[in-house]
């Protein structure tokens, strides 16, 4: 982490690493002056005057703050959770929580794997309206 010389204008904040560019910058940013653009009449006659209000916006030098650069370090991505691969024949389980074999129950809820095979797959004998002519 390195320190560098903060700026703070408006609701922006700018860091420089030398005083001598930080207190330049702060000397032309003081001098600004909010005008505003008049649309009054012609569009010959548009022109930018003074704002009304007489507020300026604050210029603040802070030195020597702590600053670290994103670019040095890029965040590491986070690692996708690795689970392992279900068993060859197997399906997910009614419960969500585990992976059943043929001819086996759930370890989790104890259900059979018929149970789980016809909600995913259907059943085998399928009536005489459901048959394809």
């Amino acid at each position: 982490m390195t320190k560098k010389h903060i700026v703070s204008f408006g609701y922006c904040d700018y860091a420089f690493d030398s005083v001598t560019a930080a207190t330049t910058a702060v000397a032309i940013l003081a001098k600004f002056k909010p005008v505003k653009f008049c649309t009054d009449g012609e569009s010959k006659n548009w022109h930018y005057r003074p704002a009304e209000e007489d507020r300026r916006d604050e210029v603040k030098l802070e030195m020597n703050q702590p600053y670290r650069d994103s670019a040095a370090k890029p965040e590491k991505a986070a690692k996708p959770l690795a689970l392992p691969k279900p068993a060859r024949g197997t399906i997910r389980c009614i419960c969500e929580k585990s992976d059943v074999a043929p001819r086996q129950s759930c370890t989790h809820c104890g259900r059979p794997f018929s149970e789980s095979h016809n909600r995913t797959h259907g059943t085998k004998d399928t009536g005489p309206h459901l048959r394809l002519l």
